[in-house]
């Protein structure tokens, strides 16, 4: 089973309602895991309800058959709207619900590898750091960027030996991996 909640209120699937699609990924390639997803809302419930806004929170319960449900929080980005008669779809945009990580930024330096720095990074957001050692020790500093940003700027220096190749990502369980992959 699926649920779709908006800032806590689930979304009222019915023989009206419907689920379009769905689509969650997360990989080295983004700073955070995304969601896009549709919904058909014939009943109206998202605007009656003022349930899309910046930063609206959207939880995702995903339930295997016989297994235990799992949840996901993301933060919506962008959405879009369109009708066909009664019918409005809304087609959303979001992305993991870490607005730290996302958006917060430092001015102090850190002093370590670039696994200890992706490790105070992770602290500082909200994350587990889930990382290799390197052997890579300076002072990074963040230039005022956004923690995602800076950290992926850390991980491209990352060093452990010469046929090492580190690769950061986050996952949807909120940790930063930073791996050799080599």
């Amino acid at each position: 089973s699926i649920g779709i909640y908006f800032n806590g209120m689930e979304f009222p699937f019915s023989r009206a309602n419907t689920l379009d699609f769905l689509h969650m990924v997360a990989s080295s390639r983004i700073a955070v895991p995304m969601i896009h997803f549709r919904v058909h809302d014939v009943l109206g419930w998202v605007s009656r309800n003022s349930m899309l806004f910046d930063g609206a929170i959207i939880t995702i319960t995903l339930a295997p058959k016989n297994q235990e449900a799992t949840s996901y929080t993301f933060r919506l980005n962008s959405y879009k709207e369109s009708r066909a008669g009664e019918t409005i779809s809304y087609e959303i945009d979001g992305y993991l619900d870490v607005p730290h990580y996302w958006s917060g930024s430092q001015q102090e330096t850190i002093t370590a590898t670039s696994s200890g720095a992706l490790e105070e990074i992770a602290g500082s957001c909200g994350l587990i750091p889930e990382v290799s050692a390197t052997s890579n020790s300076q002072q990074w500093l963040p230039r005022n960027r956004k923690y995602h940003e800076w950290a992926r700027e850390i991980a491209r220096a990352g060093y452990v030996s010469d046929t090492s190749c580190m690769i950061l990502a986050v996952d949807f369980d909120r940790s930063l991996r930073y791996l050799n992959i080599n």
